[in-house]
Parts: C-alpha cells; sequence; structure tokens
C-alpha cells in the first residue's frame, strides 16, 4: 500500500486560514477599538455641573412665571426679594427667546463665591450671574443680554 504524503505546496485542511488574524482576534480588536473611541468620547464631552443644572431650572421656571418649584434653591434674602413683577418682567423677556438649549459655566470668583453662566436660547445668549453661598444655594440671579462678539 502506498501512502502519499502531502506536497509542501499542499496546506494540511487543519492549517488553512482566510489570511489575517482569525475571526475571534478581529472581533477582539474591533471591540478594543470601540472602547477606546466610547471612552475618549466621554472624557472629553462637557456634563452639565450642579449648578449648571440649578441655573438651567432656574431659567425654566422663570419662563413658566413660576418660581415655586426652584425656591428653595435661593436662601432667604432672595426668596423675599424674588417678586411677581421682577420675574414677570423677565419672563416676558426670556420667552420670545425660544427654548433654552444649554447653560455653560464661564468663570468662578472663589473669593466672591460669583458664579457666571452663558445661558444658550434658541434666538439667543444671555449672561446669568449667580452669587452662591457655602450651602450651595443662591444669593441673588441676575440676567442680561450677551454682547455679540
Amino acid at each position: 500500500m502506498s501512502t502519499t504524503e502531502p506536497t509542501p505546496g499542499t496546506p494540511l485542511p487543519a492549517t488553512i486560514r482566510r489570511g489575517g488574524l482569525p475571526m475571534p482576534s478581529r472581533f477582539a480588536w474591533l471591540l478594543i477599538a470601540a472602547l477606546v473611541v466610547v471612552l475618549a468620547l466621554s472624557l472629553f464631552s462637557h456634563r452639565e455641573s450642579k449648578s449648571e443644572r440649578m441655573v438651567a431650572q432656574i431659567i425654566v421656571a422663570v419662563q413658566k412665571n413660576d418660581m415655586a418649584p426652584v425656591a428653595s434653591d435661593f436662601d432667604a434674602p432672595a426668596r423675599e426679594s424674588m417678586t411677581h413683577e421682577r420675574v414677570g418682567h423677565l419672563s416676558d423677556l426670556l420667552v420670545p427667546m425660544g427654548p433654552l438649549k444649554g447653560v455653560h459655566e464661564t468663570t468662578k470668583d472663589p473669593s466672591t463665591r460669583k458664579h457666571t453662566y452663558v445661558a444658550h436660547f434658541e434666538k439667543g445668549d444671555w449672561t446669568v450671574i449667580m452669587p452662591m453661598d457655602i450651602d450651595g444655594k443662591a444669593e441673588g440671579f441676575r440676567m442680561e443680554r450677551a454682547q455679540a462678539q
């Protein structure tokens, strides 16, 4: 009986591959690449801080002319100074600006605890100045139309 040995040019069936890395390795590298992209995006994306969320909630309350939901975010003297007339006047100015798109803190002066933000609306930006007490309560709230640059 004659046994034929494979010739050097003929690979054994167990060693046949379709070029490149085997499928499990390709999938692993693809998964690692996707995780790196997701991690990079999460590190460099802006996340709203607690004070930015508070400013956004206050602005939405002003636009609705209803400060009750956010009254606890202000200290007692600031709550007393929030008259219906003042809130209504600011509401009349903000409603035509369209919906609030976002709030970004621009400066912080720790010595006076005065925080400055830019509120982005559909039809323009406003500057928000909100001094905070040591308990994280707003000591005041002032908005003015942002200067065009």
